[in-house]
């Protein structure tokens, strides 16, 4: 073989190597989380404190609207109980941060452990297994309260053995189910709402999500699911608190695991994605404008039924969901969540200034200084190179090139080493060139022909609109630029070069 043609070969393999390693290290870190789990002897002592550690309620209701977006709550026309709750201060509406990945299974381990998930979780979100991770459902259950759950089946995956009774959805991506899931949690909603049996009931509804994977958070379907949320929320509120009790204190919690953005999709960390909102039920809460994170709320959860907070936690308590309590009682929760942060942290804190220096600390600086299209196969930013305004045309035209500009590149090297290639292995040069242009269109057309192959047979799966749609989309356009240069070959190489 020709000593340069082996040579481009070998680079543009260690190259891609290089650049997996580099993807898989940026992507899908080491987890640092332990399954080591917190215990009510981790309450710190003091003599001044009087809290009990008794619950701030016996009964709530957690409400996971998936993909529920903050603007969705603040569409009055759509929502008009639950803006009507909001304006007469019996509720609190608070603006929650989710960190990417902002996809179902990642978000319910930040919502329940107050831990970050990595981007692996992104992978283990379609075949997610038992969490062995320690969250405020496993510290309900050792201090023998009980919890039932109705909805998306990756709740049961995740937490097998945790709940009293549960009702899941037979499957969760199957994106074309507006409707009939969602009844089935409601329906189990208010036979529950008739039982006094368990203090936690988590409901997770995926028809709003699954509305705006079909047809985005601007389909006409969408006012009529919110107004379907709403009469639910009505359901519970008046099931709840026309019994309501000072004993019982009911509260009913509201929550997003992600938003949505404006093409309907999920996963990234755009504001329309990454901002949910938070709506507490109780009467005690206080406004505040502030943005908590996602992680706040298993040690709040957690403050709120009296069980320890979660070991991997490292989330604040939110304070103004909590007002309600007793100055004291509240004090002592935050300074028991802020020794346990403080002794994480401890390692770091005793080594001073090293602590800016370690390397876990200046990744997250440059992450927290950029990253926000990290996953996007194709970055938007080289369109505008030298340009303030958009022009389809230019812009489409830099953004073709700087995305395939590796494969264009690495084509034509080969191409360059075939035009002045003699002879080898007994192949004259056109037919050795013509069993490579053969290679390259089949080793194009092969990703499409099973992406092709994948829609078909996964049509009415979620991941369809947010994951193979566009990637083929992406391979069409490779496709195209590989035919066009074995074009070129054909029409400018067509002689054998003696």
């Amino acid at each position: 073989m020709n000593l340069a043609l082996e040579c481009t070969i070998i680079c543009n393999l260690v190259v891609f190597l290089f650049g997996f390693t580099l993807l898989c290290y940026g992507f899908f870190p080491l987890s640092y989380s332990t399954s080591t789990k917190s215990s009510i002897g981790d309450f710190p002592r003091t003599e001044n404190a009087s809290f009990n550690r008794q619950p701030y309620t016996t009964r709530a209701v957690l409400v996971v609207i998936d993909a529920l977006r903050m603007d969705f709550i603040s569409k009055k026309d759509n929502m008009k109980f639950t803006n009507q709750l909001i304006l007469e201060e019996k509720a609190c509406l608070y603006r929650l941060q989710a960190h990417p990945p902002t996809v179902t299974m990642p978000r319910i381990k930040a919502l329940t452990s107050g831990a970050l998930p990595s981007f692996v979780d992104v992978v283990l979100n379609l075949g997610c297994s038992e969490m062995t991770l320690d969250t405020f459902l496993y510290q309900m259950r050792q201090q023998q309260q009980r919890i039932v759950f109705y909805g998306d089946n990756t709740w049961t995956h995740m937490f097998p053995d945790m709940f009293e009774r549960k009702g899941a959805n037979e499957d969760s991506f199957f994106v074309n189910d507006f409707y009939e899931g969602d009844q089935n949690i409601t329906a189990n909603v208010q036979s529950e709402l008739k039982t006094y049996d368990w203090n936690l009931m988590i409901l997770h509804y995926l028809g709003l999500d699954h509305v705006g994977h079909v047809e985005g958070p601007f389909s006409n379907k969408m006012p009529g699911k919110l107004r379907e949320m709403d009469s639910v929320i009505e359901i519970i509120y008046k099931a709840l608190f026309e019994s309501y009790s000072n004993a019982t204190k009911p509260v009913v919690i509201i929550t997003s695991d992600h938003g949505m953005r404006d093409s309907g999709g999920h996963g990234g960390s755009s504001t329309s994605e990454t901002n949910v909102p938070l709506l507490i039920i109780n009467g005690d809460c206080s406004e505040s404008n502030e943005t908590f994170l996602q992680i706040d709320f298993a040690p709040t959860v957690s403050t709120l039924m009296g069980v320890a907070i979660p070991n991997a936690s490292i989330g604040s308590i939110i304070q103004p969901m909590l007002s309600g309590m007793k100055k004291e009682e509240l004090l002592y929760a935050m300074f028991y969540n802020t020794q346990r942060l403080v002794s994480k942290a401890k390692s770091f804190l005793e080594s001073g200034n090293q602590f800016f220096s370690n390397e876990i600390y200046q990744q997250y600086e440059e992450a927290k200084n950029g990253n926000s299209n990290s996953l996007a196969t194709i970055d938007l930013n080289a369109g505008y190179i030298g340009s303030n305004s958009f022009k389809l045309y230019r812009v489409g035209f830099f953004v073709t090139i700087q995305s395939y500009s590796g494969p264009l590149l690495s084509n034509l090297i080969l191409i360059h080493n075939l035009r002045h290639a003699k002879q080898i292995h007994r192949l004259n040069l056109t037919t050795l060139r013509q069993y490579v242009m053969a290679l390259m269109a089949v080793l194009t057309l092969l990703p499409i022909s099973c992406f092709i192959a994948v829609v078909m047979v996964l049509r009415d799966h979620l991941f369809v609109w947010t994951v193979f749609s566009p990637k083929m989309i992406y391979e069409y356009c490779n496709l195209l630029l590989t035919l066009i240069q074995i074009l070129f070959v054909i029409l400018f190489y067509r002689k054998t070069v003696p």
